[in-house]
C-alpha cells in the first residue's frame, strides 16, 4: 500500500555577503526562486533530487507535494528539502524525522460461534492436537459439568499434569488447560492379625541385648495380659552410676514384643554402722581463752554429771587477758563434745582515731583517702556523697583491719557528681554503733581556660574550640546526676555527634593526659 506524506516546503532566499570588510558591497536585488527538491535519507547529489513542482516567485508558501514512502521499511526516517534561486544557489537543506509504520487490513470479523464438537485430555506429554485420549461429549456452545474417568493406573507416584482442550465445528482447538495432581500409590492393606496369642515367656537383660531368647528368664504363667508380674533383677556385678534395663516378651506363636527400657541408678552403700551405745553422763566440761591447750588441759567447770546439762553457770577468770577481742571456747566430756565458740570484748573499747580524710580528682574519678589508728571492734566503713553538703547516700563500703596500729584505706568514686561533691565516712563498729566522720569536698569543674562548645544549644554536631587534640585522652558526656552517657576519642577537627542525646543539659568532661579534669556546659536541644 502507498502512502503519502504532505509537507510544507518552508523555502529562503540565499543573499549574497561581502568577504572584505571595510565597506560593504551594496546587496544584490534578490532572485526568484526557480526550483525545489526533496530526497529521503541518501542525499543523491544538489538537482538530482525529487523535484517538487512550484511557481518560481521570491517567496514560496504553503507549497504542496506528495511524498512516495512505498518502499520505505517501517520505523524512523528523515526528508530533506532544498531550493535553488535564479542564480544557480541552493539553499540550506531542511530536514525532518518522520515515522513509517506499515498497518496491513484487519482481518474480517470472526464467524459466529460453532459449536464444541470434541475434547481431549493427556497427562505429562502432549501426543499432539487431536492424538490425546478422547473425552466423551454432547456437542454445544457451552459445555458445563462434563464427568470423565481419567485412567492413573499407569503413572509413577509424585507430582503430574493433566492437559485438556476442545476443538469447535471449524476445527479450532482451544488453549490447553492444565491442572496439578499427585499420584500417591496405597497398596492393599494387610488382612486382619490372627486372634491374640498367649504371653508364653518374657526376659530381661541390662545394657547389653544378648540376643531374643538368649536374655535373662522371667517366670510368668501363660496369659493373654500379664500385669504385677515380679522379678529381682541381678544387679552385683554392675558399676556404680547409671544403667538401663529391657523387657520384654514372647507369645505362642513366636513373636516378640516392643523392647521396653527403663534406666536405673548403681549406688553401693557401705553397710551402715551399728546403733550407737546408750549416751553415758557428761562428768566433765572446760573452758579456754584464745589458744586451746588440749583436751583434758583447759580450765574445769564445776557440774553435777547428767546426761543432759541447761542452765549452767560458772564465771571465767578473764585477768590474764589484755584488753581487745578474745574467743571464749567451751567442751564436755562423755565421749568429747564439739567445741563451741563465742567472741567477746575485754576492757574498755576506745573508738578508732581517724588520722585524716581527704578526697581528690584523680583524672576521670574522685579518690578518697583516709588514715586511722586503734581499731578495736570496728566493722566496715560506708562511704556517704551528698550534691549539697545536707543529703548524703551510701556509695560503697570497704572493710576495716580491726586491729591495732596505723592503717591506710582508699575508695574510687568513678561516677563522681559534676562541680562540688561532699564526702564522708560513717564508721560502724561489730556491735552495730557507728560515728560519722568531717566532711570533705571536691570540685570537678576547674577553669576551663576559654574552651567553648559551638553551637550551644546544640543540635547534631558540636565543635570544641580552644583545646589541644594533643593534650586529650578522653572526653565524655555526663547528666547532670553523673552518669556517663557518651564517651568520644579525641580527633583533629574535636567535632562530634550528638544527635542520640536527649534533650537537656550536660556536661563534658575533658580528661587530660597530665590528669588534670575540665568540664564545659551545654544544652542538647
Amino acid at each position: 500500500m502507498k502512502k503519502y506524506l504532505l509537507v510544507m516546503l518552508l523555502l529562503f532566499i540565499i543573499k549574497a555577503s561581502a568577504q572584505d570588510d571595510p565597506d560593504y558591497p551594496s546587496s544584490p536585488s534578490a532572485s526568484n526562486i526557480i526550483a525545489a527538491e526533496y530526497f529521503i535519507d541518501a542525499d543523491p547529489g544538489f538537482g538530482n533530487a525529487t523535484s517538487i513542482s512550484a511557481t518560481a516567485g521570491l517567496n514560496l508558501s504553503n507549497v504542496s507535494a506528495s511524498i512516495n514512502t512505498s518502499g520505505l521499511s517501517n520505523g524512523v526516517h528523515r526528508i530533506y528539502l532544498r531550493s535553488k534561486n535564479a542564480n544557480g544557489q541552493w539553499s540550506i537543506t531542511n530536514v525532518q524525522s518522520f515515522i513509517v509504520d506499515y498497518n496491513p487490513d484487519y482481518p474480517a470479523a470472526p464467524a459466529a460461534a460453532q459449536n464444541i464438537t470434541a475434547a481431549e485430555y493427556f497427562i505429562d506429554a502432549d501426543p499432539g492436537f487431536g492424538n490425546a485420549t478422547s473425552i466423551s461429549i454432547t456437542q454445544g456452545l457451552d459445555l458445563n459439568n462434563v464427568v470423565a474417568s481419567i485412567n492413573t493406573s499407569s503413572l509413577s507416584n509424585g507430582m503430574h499434569h493433566i492437559y485438556l482442550r476442545s476443538k469447535n465445528a471449524y476445527g479450532q482447538w482451544s488453549i490447553t488447560n492444565v491442572q496439578s495432581f499427585i499420584v500417591d500409590y496405597d497398596p492393599a492393606y494387610p488382612t486382619a492379625p490372627t486372634a491374640a496369642q498367649n504371653i508364653t515367656a518374657a526376659e530381661y537383660f541390662v545394657d547389653a541385648d544378648p540376643g531374643f531368647g538368649n536374655a535373662t528368664p522371667i517366670s510368668i504363667t501363660p496369659g493373654l495380659n500379664l500385669s504385677n508380674i515380679t522379678a529381682s533383677i541381678n544387679t552385683l556385678g554392675l558399676s556404680n552410676g547409671v544403667h538401663r534395663a529391657y523387657l520384654r516378651t514372647r507369645s505362642a506363636d513366636g513373636k516378640w514384643s516392643i523392647v521396653n527400657e527403663k534406666d536405673f541408678t548403681i549406688d553401693i552403700d557401705p553397710a551402715y554402722p551399728g546403733a550407737p551405745h546408750t549416751p553415758g553422763n557428761i562428768k566433765y566440761v572446760e573452758y579456754f581463752f584464745d589458744t586451746d591447750p588440749g583436751f583434758g588441759n583447759a580450765n574445769s567447770v564445776s557440774i553435777t554429771p547428767g546426761v543432759n546439762l541447761n542452765n549452767i553457770s560458772f564465771n571465767a577468770n578473764t585477768s590474764s587477758l589484755a584488753d581487745g577481742n578474745h574467743v571464749l571456747y567451751i567442751r564436755s566430756l562423755d565421749d568429747w563434745s564439739i567445741t563451741s565458740a563465742n567472741n567477746f570484748v575485754v576492757g574498755s573499747v576506745t573508738p578508732l582515731h581517724l588520722l585524716s580524710f581527704i578526697a581528690q580528682i584523680n583524672r576521670d574519678k574522685i579518690t578518697l583517702l583516709w588514715k586511722t589508728e586503734n581499731e578495736i571492734n570496728t566493722s566496715h566503713f560506708d562511704i556517704e556523697r551528698s550534691a549539697d553538703g545536707t543529703s548524703f547516700e551510701s556509695i560503697g563500703n570497704v572493710s576495716a583491719s580491726n586491729t591495732a596500729g596505723g592503717h591506710s584505706y582508699n575508695f574510687d568514686d568513678s561516677h563522681p557528681l559534676n562541680g562540688i561533691s561532699y564526702y564522708r565516712l560513717n564508721e560502724v563498729d561489730i556491735d552495730g554503733k557507728s560515728i560519722l566522720s568531717q566532711i570533705v569536698q571536691v570540685n570537678t569543674i576547674t577553669q576551663t581556660n576559654g574552651i567553648t562548645i559551638s553551637p550551644n544549644p546544640a543540635r547534631n554536631i558540636i565543635t570544641i574550640r580552644n583545646l589541644k587534640t594533643e593534650d586529650i585522652t578522653s572526653l565524655r558526656v555526663i547528666t547532670l546526676n553523673g552518669n556517663e552517657v557518651m564517651r568520644f576519642s579525641p580527633i583533629s577537627t574535636l567535632q562530634y555527634d550528638v544527635s542520640r542525646l536527649s534533650a537537656g543539659i550536660y556536661y563534658l568532661r575533658i580528661i587530660k593526659k597530665n590528669g588534670a579534669i575540665q568540664s564545659v556546659s551545654f544544652i542538647k536541644q
